[in-house]
C-alpha cells in the first residue's frame, strides 16, 4: 500500500510560509498588528421613532490598548447617511478617561434629529470613531446603526379613516355600476 502524502506537504510549506509573513509584519510595520484596540459597543443600534423626533443612541467604550487613552472622548464622523437624517455627535473629547483594559459606563454617544417631513421606512446611519493613545496613534473602527421610521398617529388615524369609507362605500358604488351596466 503506496499512499501519496504530497498534499500533506503542500499544506506544511503554506503553513509555514504563512506564518513568516505574518512574523515579517509584525517586526517590520510601524505601530501593532492588531485590530479593534479601542471599540465602541452601542446598547440599542435599532430604535424607532416618528418624523421631527430626535432619538439619542448610547454606548460604551472599550480599550484595550495597554496603555490609557490620552484623549478621553472619542470623535465621531458620519459618512454617507440621509439628508432626511441630522446627525450630532454627543461624546465630548473630556467625558471620561479609560486605562488600559477600562471599560466606559453607558454614556450618551451621538443624536439622529428626523426631518419632520421624512417618509416612513428603515434608515442605515454609518459612523467611524477614533480615540489617541497615549503614543499619539489615533485608532478606532466603524459601525452602523439603524432609525425606523413609523408615521404619526394622525397619520395612521387618517389612512384607517380613509380604509373604512372605501370598504364602506365601495360596495354600494360597485352595485350601482353592476345596475347601469345591466340597463
Amino acid at each position: 500500500m503506496n499512499r501519496d502524502h504530497s498534499h500533506i506537504n503542500t499544506r506544511y510549506r503554506v503553513g509555514i510560509l504563512s506564518a513568516l509573513i505574518l512574523s515579517a509584519c509584525a517586526l517590520l510595520l510601524p505601530g501593532k498588528c492588531v485590530a479593534d484596540e479601542v471599540s465602541v459597543a452601542i446598547t440599542d443600534p435599532s430604535q424607532t421613532a416618528a418624523p421631527g423626533e430626535t432619538i439619542v443612541f448610547a454606548g460604551s467604550v472599550s480599550n484595550f490598548l495597554e496603555e490609557s487613552l490620552s484623549s478621553a472622548g472619542v470623535a465621531f464622523k458620519f459618512p454617507g447617511h440621509s439628508s432626511d437624517l441630522t446627525v450630532t455627535q454627543l461624546l465630548g473629547p473630556t467625558d471620561f478617561s479609560l486605562g488600559a483594559g477600562d471599560v466606559s459606563p453607558v454614556v450618551n454617544l451621538f443624536s439622529v434629529t428626523l426631518d419632520p417631513a421624512i417618509g416612513a421606512g428603515t434608515y442605515p446611519v454609518r459612523f467611524t470613531y477614533l480615540a489617541t493613545g497615549e503614543d499619539g496613534e489615533a485608532r478606532g473602527g466603524k459601525g452602523k446603526v439603524f432609525v425606523t421610521v413609523t408615521p404619526e398617529p394622525s397619520t395612521i388615524w387618517l389612512m384607517a379613516t380613509g380604509l373604512i369609507i372605501l370598504v364602506i362605500a365601495f360596495p354600494g358604488f360597485i352595485r350601482k355600476k353592476s345596475k347601469q351596466a345591466a340597463n
